[in-house]
């Protein structure tokens, strides 16, 4: 697996959305399509019909077909590929290149099977962008604050408020910059200030105390 590409993910976070980061497996949002790397020429639709998308849980997984506008004729060393339904929202799936399949007319069938693993949707979670690339989600919870401000990667953006969908006006940010100011809580309290840089991070500002240590709360949306 090359990588997961999603415009929508992207644009929703001013492009800081990264199918690998704090993930497991490489996420596939609604609009995903996974480019898939291979080590000779392949027919495209004879690769796709040797590939199999199974759920590690073992529930139902939907079918493949072409992604990226891939032509089904012209042969190619990558196969981009998405799912005919929406992977079910932080399930684990395997894209399997089955043996016994043929990838071309002119090579022989695959004599072992392989596979990659993807997963749907990760739940939410706001890790620190302090440090680049960003350390594994264990090491988050040991950071203690050494500056005032905070950047944090909101993996999937925010959505907009009603009435102000399709709005990138100052208002409507400081709509949405309100209404999520009553779901964040630090512990010990203390005033704090939330702005976004751009639309895929959450920056908080406080005077944080030198050595201490915080508890930054988010609340589920009622």
């Amino acid at each position: 697996l090359e990588t997961v590409r999603s415009d929508a993910a992207r644009n929703a976070t001013g492009g800081v959305w990264d199918p690998y980061t704090a993930n497991e497996h490489g996420e596939m949002p609604v609009d995903g399509h996974a480019l898939l790397r291979f080590s000779a020429a392949i027919s495209p639709m004879l690769a796709l019909a040797a590939l199999n998308l199974r759920a590690l849980d073992g529930d139902r997984a939907p079918a493949l077909r072409l992604g990226c506008d891939q032509s089904p004729t012209a042969d190619n060393s990558s196969l981009c590929v998405r799912s005919t339904e929406p992977l079910t929202p932080g399930h684990a799936y395997a894209i399997e290149l089955r043996a016994g399949r043929a990838c071309h007319p002119l090579q022989g069938a695959v004599s072992s099977p392989s596979s990659v693993e993807v997963q749907g949707l990760a739940p939410f979670f706001l890790p620190f962008l302090q440090r680049l690339p960003p350390p594994p989600a264990q090491a988050y919870r040991e950071l203690k604050p050494r500056f005032h401000r905070y950047d944090l990667w909101m993996r999937h953006g925010l959505a907009p408020l009603a009435g102000d969908e399709g709005s990138e006006s100052e208002e409507g940010e400081a709509h949405l910059l309100e209404a999520l100011r009553t779901s964040v809580s630090l512990s010990p309290p203390l005033h704090f200030d939330l702005s976004r840089p751009s639309r895929g991070v959450l920056r908080v500002e406080a005077a944080f105390e030198p050595g201490a240590r915080y508890t930054l709360r988010v609340d589920a949306a009622r």
